[in-house]
Parts: C-alpha cells; sequence; structure tokens
C-alpha cells in the first residue's frame, strides 16, 4: 500500500510530462488565427454568423472565412473593377446582402456566395451596409438618395433625398417600429416612413465631414455626424434634447453605443467617452491613439473595445475607462479603424490592407 501512494504522484507526474498539464486558462487577447482579404482601401468590422466569418476590407472582394479556422470557404466581387467591397454585409435567414463604392448592392446565398440578385443606389463616394427590415433592403452609398428595395427579388420600392443639394445619403439607416431613421454628410437627419418613404420630419447635427447611422435607443436618437457634436433628439418630435462636444475640437463622425443608461462615443483621433444617456454628462473619457476615422466603440461584459485609425485596438474598463489591454497588428501599415465583433469569447477585428484577427475577448 505505501508503495502505491509514492507511484500515485509519480505516474501522475509523468502523465503530466508526456501528455501536458491539459489546456491552458485563455489569455484576453491571445492570438487564435489571422488571415487576409487583400483589401487596401478602409478597415471595416467584420460580421459573424453561423460558424462563417465575412469580411471585405476596401479591395474588390468579400470573402468567407471558418469562423474556428480562418480557412477561405468562398469569395465575392462586384462585376467590373471600380465596386470595392468595404461595407460589413448583413444577414436575415440564409440571405446575405453587400453594397460597395459605387453603390451596387447584392443578395447572395451566405452559404456558398451565389448571387440571388443585384442592384444599385447609383451613388458613387462610400460603401456602407444594407439594412434588412420587414422584407425591404435600405441602401444609401454616398450619393443623394437613399433607395428601398425588395428584399426578396431586388424590385424598388421608393427613393429618399435629402432637400437641396449637397447633403449625401452615405450611412446606413435604422428601423425602429414604424419609423426610419437616416442621416447624411452635412449632418442632416430625417424621421421616415419605411413602407413608403414619406418624411416625418427632419434636423440637422451641424456637421459637415462624413455620413454616420443613427442611433436610437428608448424615446432618443443620437447622432454625430462629422462635426464636433453628438446630439440627442426626440425620436418622435425631432426636438433636441442635449449635445456632447469632446475637447481639443476632436470630431465625433461615428455612431455611438448605449448600454443601460450609459452612452459611449468616439471620434477621429481616437477619443472615446462615457455619457449619462439621459442628460449626456461626461463619466469618462480616454484615447485610443488613433488618428484616421471615427468608429463606434463595442461594448461587450464589463469592456469597451475600440480603435480609431490608429495601429492598437484598446480594451477599456466599461465603468471606470481603465485600459485592460492593447493589440496591433503586426507592422506599421495595418490601422484598426474599425468596430470589432464579439462572438461568445472570441473577439474578430479587421483594418486598413486587409488584416483580421481572432483574439481572445
Amino acid at each position: 500500500m505505501k508503495r502505491l501512494r509514492v507511484l500515485g504522484p509519480l505516474l501522475a507526474a509523468l502523465l503530466t510530462l508526456f501528455l501536458g498539464a491539459g489546456p491552458a486558462a485563455a489569455v484576453p487577447g491571445a492570438v487564435l488565427w489571422t488571415g487576409s482579404t487583400g483589401g487596401s482601401q478602409a478597415g471595416v468590422p467584420p460580421v459573424v454568423s453561423g460558424g462563417i466569418a465575412y469580411y471585405g476590407a476596401g479591395g474588390h472582394t468579400l470573402t468567407a472565412f471558418n469562423a474556428t479556422t480562418g480557412a477561405v470557404l468562398w469569395t465575392y466581387s462586384f462585376p467590373g473593377t471600380t465596386s470595392a467591397v468595404n461595407a460589413a454585409p448583413v444577414i436575415v435567414g440564409s440571405t446575405l446582402y453587400v453594397g460597395g463604392i459605387a453603390g451596387p448592392i447584392a443578395a447572395l446565398n451566405a452559404a456558398t456566395g451565389a448571387v440571388l440578385w443585384m442592384g444599385s443606389a447609383g451613388s458613387s463616394q462610400a460603401g456602407v451596409p444594407p439594412v434588412v427590415s420587414g422584407g425591404i433592403a435600405y441602401y444609401g452609398a454616398g450619393g443623394s438618395a437613399l433607395t428601398a428595395f425588395n428584399a426578396t427579388t431586388g424590385a424598388v420600392l421608393w427613393t429618399y433625398s435629402f432637400p437641396g443639394f449637397g447633403t449625401a445619403v452615405n450611412a446606413a439607416p435604422v428601423v425602429v417600429g414604424t419609423t426610419l431613421y437616416v442621416g447624411g454628410v452635412g449632418g442632416g437627419i430625417a424621421a421616415l416612413n419605411p413602407a413608403t418613404g414619406a418624411e416625418l420630419w427632419s434636423g440637422s447635427a451641424g456637421g459637415s465631414q462624413a455620413g454616420v447611422p443613427p442611433l436610437v435607443s428608448g424615446s432618443t436618437v443620437y447622432y454625430g455626424a462629422g462635426g464636433h457634436t453628438l446630439t440627442a433628439f426626440n425620436a418622435t418630435t425631432g426636438a433636441t434634447r442635449w449635445t456632447y462636444s469632446f475637447a481639443l475640437g476632436y470630431s465625433v463622425n461615428a455612431a455611438p453605443t448605449v448600454v443601460g443608461s450609459t452612452v459611449y462615443v468616439g471620434g477621429i483621433g481616437g477619443p472615446v467617452a462615457a455619457l449619462n444617456a439621459a442628460t449626456g454628462a461626461e463619466l469618462w473619457s480616454g484615447s485610443a491613439g488613433g488618428s484616421q476615422a471615427g468608429v463606434s466603440p463595442l461594448v461587450s461584459g464589463s469592456s469597451v473595445y475600440y480603435g480609431a485609425g490608429g495601429h492598437t485596438l484598446t480594451a477599456f474598463n466599461a465603468t471606470t475607462g481603465a485600459v485592460l489591454w492593447t493589440y496591433s497588428f503586426p507592422g506599421t501599415t495595418s490601422a484598426v479603424n474599425a468596430a470589432p465583433v464579439v462572438v461568445g469569447s472570441t473577439l474578430y477585428v479587421g483594418g486598413i490592407a486587409g488584416p483580421i484577427a481572432a483574439l481572445t475577448a
């Protein structure tokens, strides 16, 4: 019996030596796999659905990766040579909708990449994601019009343009209940009937650089469009509730994120702030050190993930703003300027020049 008590720990030690000590604890920020879509113009967020990570980053190709291994499953390119896929696709059921620069839009089989239908919003400046709701695909991509397509057939149902000239609809609209909210370059914002396109109200956030999607939470529409101000509107009447501006002239040109009673907003130059959703009062502010583009913060669990045109994705504590960790793509040309995506315990992030990485969240 004494010999068995001695041999027991010895055998355990030998098994550990030859078989290993079992799976190691996951380390936040650890790299699981990396890949590339070969893009070169802009960083956009990956979309993960049904075990597939879809990504297109400024080149002419949308690539579908196996979300676990990174293996390429299929690719899709718009016909011709000028339509870059530089916006995140949208998946509804078994159909994937994707748009690109010059205004094309396509509906694909999400599993195979086969084309179901194609159309155009007739624009030329920027690629933005389509929005699909109630059997309608809404798309505006840098031109003056938002176009509503039948999501199944691709037939055009209606179009909407901001009054006057120079207000391009180049951001995804938002549908909440029976109202569609859309913004554009110049800071214009409008509430429309989603079935007919009839205007319910319109206003302005005073921006000048880029069109970004409005964010609707509760009875408030939050909107900042390239100017220095995030504006909170009453969702029903369009009345202004409060405004917030970053110090030092940073532009708010990305949609904020609302979690509970807190609004998280980022801007060009890399600033990020947490605000009281009801009053706009600042709770904390920080920086991801970026310089090129404003993107939306991502809040998951107790962390805020943010990268804004610089080479670093930063994880902040959502309550205090303390920096938890940072990640940079290898080399010096791959800026993280798009919101990451968290699925389970894995975070997926892409950047300019087409890199993509999976990290432990």
